[in-house]
């Protein structure tokens, strides 16, 4: 993968919202002992946190599921009883 155009890619974004100061903070931070902690962890951190909302996500899709489900059984339905029988 072409990690140079890619970085060619992001620059501009970063430069939209980072001032140079903003980058020579976080530079800073992340060579810090917590910077450094935070990623380390960050991988862990990202893995157990999705591993921890998913139920609750499937049960938002499963629930939404129902409901789509639910209109296309209905409508149907509504379409039969909407529509005037042609004489």
């Amino acid at each position: 993968m072409p990690i140079d155009g890619m970085l060619d890619d992001m620059v501009p974004v970063y430069q939209k919202h980072l001032t140079k100061s903003d980058v020579h903070e976080m530079v800073s931070f992340y060579s810090s002992p917590t910077g450094q902690k935070i990623l380390k962890e960050m991988p862990a951190m990202t893995t157990e946190g999705m591993q921890a909302v998913q139920p609750r996500l499937r049960k938002m899709m499963d629930e939404a599921m129902e409901k789509i489900d639910k209109m296309a059984r209905e409508q149907p339905e509504t379409q039969n009883s909407n529509s005037t029988p042609s004489k």
